[in-house]
């Protein structure tokens, strides 16, 4: 990865660099996939697969790269000086699944077909997901280009912070929660970034020393599971300022 943070500081197109860089990380861990599989003895990893989001912080700037339905959201007015009304969530990735209308037409214009397989759209009627990394039988239907959003640290902090003056920098930190599937089928963005919050509330200003941020994760996982996810919990709570 090219230095952000200097390439910010020379006023260079350094989103552009990221971005070209990103895909390129992510089309060469696809096909490092696809050759590793080709030297399993066995067939059952033959049409295997993953999600991937990758969270890039640096001293000044912050990116997210995603392929799948793996979701990274942003915690938007969290603060130890609002109240939980005036929390909200920023998606920072896109769900690439056979529902959304612009990735079934890319499966579609390179010969795949989407059918709907217990209620739900599939790629050739077995997969739900339009990117991936591996999916062998399906990669040439499918993209292993991900989705990705860069900022500066400014740039989140103006969409993260709420408009007061009240809010300093020893308070409630902006976090980005990491998740597979399986938290957001039964949490929305929303009621993540809440329970987050009302985790380092429970803190306070000691968030740090008493590793409130992996409680916050374990905390959502364990819901999950309660609510009734069938589905990969992977999840990772980070405060990114």
């Amino acid at each position: 990865m090219s230095d952000v943070n200097a390439n910010i500081e020379d006023g260079r197109d350094w989103k552009a660099e990221v971005d070209y860089e990103m895909k390129q990380a992510f089309d060469d861990l696809h096909n490092g996939y696809l050759e590793a599989m080709k030297h399993i003895p066995s067939k059952s990893m033959a049409k295997s697969g993953t999600t991937a989001t990758a969270l890039f912080v640096t001293e000044k700037a912050v990116t997210i790269a995603s392929v799948g339905d793996s979701r990274a959201v942003l915690s938007v007015g969290a603060s130890f000086n609002t109240t939980t009304s005036n929390i909200d969530a920023l998606q920072l990735t896109v769900d690439h699944v056979a529902s959304n209308i612009l990735e079934r037409a890319r499966v579609e214009s390179l010969g795949g077909f989407i059918e709907e397989r217990g209620g739900t759209p599939r790629v050739n009627g077995t997969l739900v997901l339009t990117r991936s990394i591996g999916d062998a039988h399906l990669a040439e239907f499918l993209s292993r280009t991900p989705n990705v959003v860069s900022m500066t640290k400014e740039e989140v902090k103006v969409i993260c912070r709420p408009p007061s003056t009240s809010v300093h920098e020893d308070d409630m930190p902006c976090f980005i929660i990491l998740a597979s599937d399986g938290l957001w089928d039964v949490f929305s963005n929303h009621e993540a970034v809440e329970m987050v919050s009302l985790t380092l509330r429970h803190h306070g200003k000691a968030w740090k020393e008493r590793g409130a941020m992996q409680e916050a994760a374990e905390i959502l996982t364990q819901e999950a599971y309660v609510r009734g996810s069938t589905d990969n919990i992977g999840i990772c709570v980070v405060a990114v300022m």
